[in-house]
C-alpha cells in the first residue's frame, strides 16, 4: 500500500526530552505550542499546566488548548481569567474532561465564587465539563457559585457541560451574543441568569435537586436581567430533565426577556402557571413558550393560553405564542447581524479516501485526533499523520478537527499501512519512554516508545 503526504514525524522532539528533568519536562510542554499542530497539549488531569497554557493564550490571544480526559482540578481556585482574543478550549470528550473548583462556602457569590470568568472575544469551548464543585447543600440561605460567568463577545459552547446549583452561568455582558449548542446546564436556582443575547440550541437542562439526597423542592431555570435593546434569553429544541420534584421557566431579575421554543420535558413537573409570577425585583418584559412537548407523564402539553399576571408592577402578559410569533425568535432572526456561530461550531468533514492501487488520501492541512478506543494516543497533522503511525495502528482511530480547533464526533479507522518504516535504527533496548519523554517502567500502560517504535503498552 503506497502512502501520501508523508513529512517529518511529529514526536521527534520527544527524544529530545529524554535528558531533561520530569518537573522540566512538564512545564516546557504546558507552555509551548506543539510545533506541528499548533496546540497546546496539556498532560491528561494536569490543572498547573492548564493554568500555565491559559496564561501563555491570554498574552498572544489565537490559541487552542487541547486537554486530554482527566479531572483538572483547581482547588480552591476562584475566577480564573481567559481574556485572549480567540482561544479555543478543546476536550478530549465531554463528560471524560472535568475542569473543576472547589471554593469556601464562605465565598460563594457571584464574582466571588466563579470558576472561570471570560472577558474575551471569540472564546470557543467544545467536549469538557466546568463544574463548581462548592458545599451548596451546606452553604445556608444562598449557594451561588457560577461554573462560568462571561463578561465577554461572541463565546460559543459546544457540547460543553456546566455543573453547579445556583448561578451556574451567569451571562454578564450587556449587548453582547453568545451561542451554546448541545450540552449540559445544572443547577436549582436561577441557574441560567444574567444579560445580553443568548441562543441555546438543543441544550439539555438538568433541574437539580433543591435538597441533598432528596428529588425535591422547586428549581427555577433562568433569572434574566435583560437591557431594553437586548433580545434576552431564547431556548431552541431543549429538553429538560428533573431530579427535583417541580421547577418553573424563570422569574424577572432587573426585567427580563425569556423564550422557550420547541422544548421536551423529559422528566419533572412544570408548575402550573409556568414561570414564577413574582420576580426578583421586576415584571418580565416578555416570557414566551411554544410547543412544549411532555413525555414525563407529568402536566399536559403547551395549553392554548396562559395569561399571567405579574406581582411586582401588576403587568398582565400572554405566555403562550403562536407559529407565527415563534419565528420571531429562529436562529436566523436572533442572529441577523451577520455572526453565524453555528456555521463556526460544524464538524469539518472527512476527506479520506483510498483509491484502487492502494494510496490514501488526507487532508494535510487539517489536525487529527488518534484514539485507541477511549484512550488519548496524540494530535497529528496531516502530513504527519501516516508517518508516525504507531505499531498498532489498525486499532486506532482518529477524529478531524473544524477551524476552531474542536474535533468531529464521527470517527474513521485510522488509515493503516505496512510501508510506514520505524523511527530510529539503534541497538534494541528494554528501556521504554512515554510520549513526553519520561522513562516508564513496565508497569506503564499506554503509548510507549522503545527503540523509536511506539507500542501500545497494556
Amino acid at each position: 500500500m503506497k502512502i501520501s503526504n508523508i513529512k517529518t514525524p511529529i514526536f521527534l522532539a520527544a527524544f529530545l526530552l529524554l535528558g531533561m528533568d520530569a518537573s522540566a519536562q512538564e512545564a516546557t510542554r504546558a507552555v509551548q505550542k506543539d510545533k506541528s499542530t499548533g496546540y497546546y497539549i496539556i498532560p491528561a488531569g494536569d490543572a498547573s499546566a492548564l493554568l500555565q497554557a491559559l496564561t501563555s493564550a491570554n498574552g498572544t490571544g489565537n490559541a487552542v488548548i487541547f486537554l486530554p480526559d482527566g479531572v483538572y482540578d483547581l482547588g480552591k481556585t476562584t475566577g480564573t481569567i481567559i481574556s485572549g482574543k480567540n482561544i479555543s478550549l478543546i476536550g478530549q470528550s465531554a463528560r471524560g474532561v472535568v475542569i473543576k473548583n472547589a471554593p469556601d462556602v464562605a465565598d460563594e457569590g457571584l464574582t466571588k465564587a466563579d470558576l472561570f470568568r471570560n472577558t474575551s472575544t471569540g472564546l470557543y469551548m467544545q467536549d469538557l465539563t466546568l463544574k463548581n464543585d462548592l458545599d451548596y447543600y451546606n452553604s445556608g440561605s444562598a449557594g451561588r457559585a457560577a461554573a462560568l460567568q462571561d463578561c465577554g463577545k461572541n463565546t460559543i459552547a459546544k457540547r460543553v457541560h456546566l455543573v453547579s446549583h445556583q448561578d451556574t452561568y451567569y451571562s454578564h455582558k450587556d449587548g453582547s451574543y453568545f451561542y451554546w449548542e448541545g450540552g449540559e446546564i445544572h443547577g436549582t436556582v436561577d441557574y441560567i441568569c444574567g444579560s445580553g443575547n443568548v441562543y441555546f440550541n438543543g441544550v439539555t437542562l438538568v433541574n437539580e435537586s433543591r435538597y441533598k439526597d432528596n428529588k425535591t423542592g422547586e428549581c427555577t431555570i433562568t433569572a434574566a436581567s435583560t437591557k431594553d435593546r437586548d433580545k434576552g434569553y431564547v431556548f431552541e429544541g431543549c429538553s429538560i430533565k428533573s431530579n427535583s420534584s417541580t421547577f418553573n421557566f424563570g422569574r424577572s431579575w432587573n426585567t427580563a426577556k425569556t423564550v422557550f421554543l420547541n422544548t421536551t420535558i423529559s422528566s419533572g413537573k412544570l408548575i402550573d402557571t409556568r414561570w414564577r409570577t413574582g420576580g426578583i425585583n421586576s415584571d418580565p418584559v416578555a416570557y414566551y413558550e411554544y410547543n412544549t412537548i411532555d413525555k414525563s407523564g407529568n402536566g399536559k402539553d403547551t395549553p392554548s393560553t396562559n395569561k399571567l399576571t405579574f406581582t411586582k408592577a401588576n403587568t398582565t402578559m400572554e405566555t403562550v405564542i403562536s407559529a407565527t410569533k415563534a419565528e420571531e425568535f429562529s436562529y436566523e432572526h436572533f442572529f441577523s447581524e451577520g455572526w453565524d456561530p453555528r456555521s463556526i461550531a460544524l464538524d469539518r468533514e472527512f476527506k479520506y479516501s483510498e483509491d484502487q492501487a492502494g494510496q490514501i488520501s488526507i487532508e494535510a492541512d487539517a489536525v487529527y485526533l488518534v484514539e485507541y478506543g477511549p484512550q488519548f494516543v496524540g494530535l497529528y497533522k496531516g502530513d504527519d499523520l501516516l508517518k508516525n503511525a504507531p505499531d498498532n495502528a489498525n486499532g486506532c482511530t482518529i477524529r478531524i478537527a473544524n477551524a476552531r480547533g474542536g474535533f468531529s464526533r464521527t470517527k474513521a479507522p485510522y488509515p493503516v499501512s505496512t510501508a510506514v518504516e520505524a523511527v530510529g535504527t539503534s541497538k534494541p533496548s528494554d528501556a521504554c519512554y512515554n510520549l513526553v519523554g519520561q522513562r516508564v517502567d513496565s508497569s506503564y500502560r499506554g503509548i510507549g516508545i522503545r527503540d523509536g517504535r511506539k507500542y501500545l503498552l497494556r
